[in-house]
């Protein structure tokens, strides 16, 4: 029997949070602000990206409506004016050159896909967001032609942790959800989500947290992948 492993991506096969909150402190750098401001920079960040991605993920705002809510709002949370929407583009697109230098991917992702590839499994990412910059990600890190397919939100009806994000994504990589495995850092949205959707929901709990609901598999590392799925 075909087994399959879909991967979340950040937080799972790249260090998505080092690499904004790098790029948030130097870009208040570059752009200044109040000093007691700038030194909470990276915590306001991390809120205006939960709060507007949700939004667009709910389909009330479009990726780049949630990048422009984002900036304008830590523009005025650092003191700044909020420009004409040309230059809060402008601004943005200087963060994102810096996000993008700082990509990097896990040091345990390169030797667990191995594994797997030489245990023929079938390997695919399914990742909330826009799938061209998804996929650039992959293809910086040098991941992209590691997977039978890429699957973002972006090209599917639904968003995790939506039954049909997975459903899709499982059509696409061409297994049935009962013999694919679904592995995330995020306990709610990934592993109990793929659970629900009939998958194998593994978390990825590499901060060694309390899960608050036990998941069908735990891992603290890519590694362990290959030997849980027997």
């Amino acid at each position: 029997m075909t087994r399959g492993v879909l991967f979340d991506l950040d937080g799972t096969l790249v260090d998505h949070r080092t690499a904004a909150d790098a790029a948030v402190a130097a870009w208040v750098a570059q752009h200044g602000g109040r000093r007691e401001a700038a030194d909470d920079a990276v915590a306001e960040w991390v809120r205006l990206e939960a709060v507007h991605f949700a939004a667009y993920l709910r389909g009330e705002a479009t990726f780049q409506e949630q990048r422009r809510s984002r900036i304008a709002e830590f523009l005025a949370f650092l003191g700044r004016p909020v420009p004409d929407t040309g230059a809060v583009d402008r601004l943005f697109e200087s963060y994102l050159e810096l996000y993008e230098a700082a990509w990097v991917a896990y040091d345990d992702v390169v030797p667990a896909l191995d594994l797997l590839a030489e245990s023929g499994v079938v390997l695919g990412v399914l990742t909330n967001g826009d799938e061209a910059q998804q996929r650039a990600k992959l293809r910086a890190v040098g991941l992209l032609n590691r997977f039978d397919c890429v699957v973002a939100s972006s090209s599917l009806p639904a968003a995790k942790p939506d039954a049909a994000a997975f459903a899709g994504a499982c059509e696409r990589l061409g297994i049935s959800p009962g013999s694919v495995s679904y592995v995330g850092d995020t306990l709610r949205t990934d592993a109990l989500a793929a659970t629900q959707a009939g998958l194998r929901g593994v978390w990825l709990n590499r901060l060694a947290e309390d899960p608050h609901v036990q998941p069908e598999a735990t891992i603290s590392s890519l590694l362990e992948i290959e030997a849980i799925l027997g």
